[in-house]
């Protein structure tokens, strides 16, 4: 048994994740579409199951636990009747201070309730779960009860991919393990897991249906692939989803990771990523150069596309040629030419080949080895604005990267106009972030006179405190002293300490996300620089604020 649609939307509207007028809406839109309501809402206000269940749990004051808590007490397991787990799904499990919780899924049933306190005479508290959560563990743990039948690996799929849609995925996992597999996404940055465990067999559909969505081979498992596919989930109505597959052979089977491409950040705009104004006024003055280059750098899925794009969308397309190259393109731009590598096109190739096409702004989506490098300084020396991405530590570093490529050091200088390392952090949610009356853990002017805030958690953001992510930016702008040092030859660290107020450092961005209450001071600290770093930037962070 399981909640019914009327409580579960009920608890929503309590929570505020939902107002009347989103009901009466999505119930009009759900009769329109033929699809149950909960799944209109679910698809039109991006809300899990699992925030609807936790929702009414924070009603009822009662836990709500996920799949990873859902640990059985094997001796009352054995001593409750098989139907009345399967029935009524409920399942006696031990919480992290081992006391006895009852796992339901309706905690509305008073005859399970009632028989499991005949049967096992203990006290317990009850605790709600998502149906399906409780239905795999039950599965898992009652190898020999009733088999049930198995879902075709076409819906196995469609459900994966409507999850990730609900929660903002940015990837998905599907790990093979000895009797099965498990699935997790990738949410603000965390791994969260799937709500339903798959035996044997599914794991098998579900991974050739992948293999196969994305040209595999589906009878090679013992050497890595590569793929993607655009993928339409069913009858919700949605734009196709653009994905990334890689599968690897591992110890209990082949492992696959898909990435969501676009997922998170959609069509945004400068203005929208959250800059410091001062910041944002420099970034947006370098982009009306007629010629230099502008480097994002950071690790993979920090957002460095995201921050090309939305560089692009400043600029006038009707009025200046734009051309991409790009492995693959992530989101579509008007009134730009864009191109994807493949076997015949390199990055290097269509590079050479947009210089006879007319460009004002060309973007190159990795910078990878010395002949993209170089190839994309000479057009940047030749009267174009080359935007691209590199993989280093910081935006200092992104010259000794040049270097290690074997990049002149003069080229360097006469061509990199400016560059952005970026991180990503937890936004906190809006809805219940609490201010912090404890003192900052660590003393700076920025942090002085503004109220602090801190994570609580709430359905909205399924207990976390955390919802959505906001990016923490470090702009590094070469003026002519910044030139002249990485022309003589300067080390990162050298620069580093020599810039003083071209640098804008990662953790003042961080400092000022943290002052304006975008997130928390815990969040960021992994950002935080040396003591030294500290000292020299404290004074500007002031300034820049």
């Amino acid at each position: 048994m399981a909640i019914n649609e009327a409580t579960l939307i009920n608890a929503a509207t309590h929570a505020n994740l939902l107002t009347i007028d989103n009901v009466n809406l999505a119930r009009k839109v759900a009769r329109k579409d033929r699809l149950s309501v909960i799944d209109t809402i679910g698809r039109d206000h991006r809300l899990p199951r699992a925030v609807l269940y936790q929702a009414v749990a924070e009603q009822r004051k009662l836990p709500f636990l996920t799949l990873s808590k859902l640990r059985p007490d094997s001796d009352l397991l054995e001593r409750l009747p098989t139907t009345l787990l399967q029935r009524r799904l409920l399942l006696p499990v031990r919480d992290s201070q081992d006391q006895l919780l009852l796992a339901m899924a309706d905690p509305d049933d008073q005859v399970a309730i009632d028989t499991v306190k005949r049967v096992v005479n203990v006290p317990f508290t009850l605790a709600l779960a998502e149906p399906v959560s409780l239905k795999s563990v039950i599965k898992c743990e009652l190898p020999n009860s009733a088999p049930e039948e198995e879902q075709d690996p076409i819906t196995l799929f469609d459900d994966l991919m409507k999850e990730a849609y609900v929660c903002n995925a940015s990837d998905i996992h599907l790990k093979p393990e000895k009797n099965g597999l498990k699935a997790a996404m990738r949410v603000d940055g965390k791994l969260i897991p799937y709500p339903k465990l798959l035996n044997t067999s599914e794991a098998s559909l579900l991974i050739n249906r992948v293999k196969v969505l994305a040209s595999l081979d589906i009878s090679e498992q013992r050497m890595p692939q590569d793929g993607g596919f655009a993928y339409e989930i069913s009858d919700w109505n949605l734009s196709p989803h653009e994905l990334r597959v890689a599968t690897l052979p591992s110890r209990w089977g082949e492992r696959i990771t898909l990435r969501l491409l676009g997922q998170e950040s959609g069509a945004l705009a400068l203005d929208q990523l959250n800059l410091n104004p001062v910041v944002l006024e420099r970034v947006r003055n370098v982009l009306t150069y007629p010629h230099g280059m502008v480097l994002v750098t950071g690790p993979t899925g920090s957002g460095k596309s995201t921050t090309l794009y939305a560089a692009l969308r400043e600029i006038d397309r009707t009025e200046f040629n734009v051309l991409t190259v790009e492995d693959p393109i992530e989101q579509l731009l008007s009134d730009a030419t864009q191109v994807q590598t493949g076997v015949k096109v390199s990055f290097s190739q269509a590079l050479r080949s947009f210089l006879r096409h007319d460009p004002d702004i060309i973007l190159v989506g990795e910078i990878r080895d010395q002949d993209t490098a170089e190839t994309a300084m000479k057009a940047a020396m030749t009267g174009h604005l080359v935007l691209s991405t590199l993989h280093t530590n910081n935006a200092t570093s992104a010259v000794s990267r040049l270097r290690n490529m074997e990049c002149e050091d003069f080229m360097i200088a006469a061509t990199v106009q400016l560059v952005i390392a970026q991180r990503l952090a937890r936004r906190l949610c809006q809805l219940c972030r609490r201010p912090s009356d404890t003192p900052p853990l660590i003393e700076l002017p920025i942090l002085q006179n503004v109220q602090l805030y801190e994570a609580n958690g709430c359905p909205a953001c399924m207990g976390t405190g955390y919802k959505g992510r906001i990016g923490l930016h470090e702009m590094f702008w070469v003026d002519n002293e910044m030139s002249r040092l990485i022309a003589e030859g300067a080390g990162d660290h050298e620069i580093r300490l020599a810039a003083g107020s071209h640098l804008y450092t990662l953790w003042q961005d961080a400092l000022y996300k943290v002052a304006n209450g975008h997130t928390s001071l815990e969040e960021v600290m992994p950002f935080r620089e040396a003591i030294y770093e500290q000292q020299v930037n404290a004074e500007k962070a002031e300034a820049v604020t």
